[in-house]
């Protein structure tokens, strides 16, 4: 089995915004936070997890045939955000999308997996990029931080989507790319 997921990829310019702010969070003793490297920032749009060897081509053909149908998505409003709430776990980015074709993409993904026998989370797509996840409690002046910080890009185009193969290492995830897809321009 080969652990994957299928990535929307984030435009450099956000992306370089992404790193930025986390630069700025980490100068605020954020020893508690496993940050996630620059490089694998992205939108996780479908996580499949243990994978057949044999239906990787498959899956990537899939994808292909699902993202040419569709045009580049655009998602607006980034917020910086905690989950949950109370005592967060997780610091990410949310969007909002502009019109519904993510969530239909999403569907038509969840539906070619799971026809192929795999059991996916139930839950509804949220469009977001993780930024860290929280391993002991935030000082106060590091949850104001991010919590009061604002994101200057407030619209973002997705032009690209990659399949990914993610190999779990003590020191961090190790992505591989097996497939990428480019979305119908405008």
């Amino acid at each position: 089995m080969i652990r994957t997921f299928l990535a929307l990829e984030l435009p450099t310019a956000f992306k370089k915004e992404l790193i930025t702010r986390i630069n700025n969070f980490k100068a605020y003793n954020s020893s508690g936070v496993k940050w996630v490297e620059d490089k694998n920032l992205h939108i996780t749009l479908q996580f499949i997890g243990d994978t057949r060897e044999d239906h990787i081509k498959e899956l990537a053909e899939k994808f292909h045939r699902i993202i040419l149908d569709f045009k580049q998505a655009h998602l607006q409003n980034p917020q910086i955000q905690l989950i949950p709430g109370k005592h967060p776990r997780i610091l990410w980015v949310n969007f909002d999308a502009v019109n519904q074709d993510i969530y239909k993409i999403s569907r038509k993904i969840k539906s070619e997996i799971a026809n192929l026998g795999y059991r996916l989370d139930k839950k509804p797509l949220r469009i977001h990029a993780t930024l860290g996840r929280i391993k002991k409690r935030l000082s106060e002046i590091l949850i104001n931080k991010i919590l009061s910080s604002e994101i200057s890009i407030k619209q973002i185009v997705i032009t690209r989507a990659t399949y990914y193969q993610s190999i779990l290492r003590s020191d961090g995830p190790v992505y591989h790319e097996i497939a990428s897809y480019d979305f119908k321009k405008e």
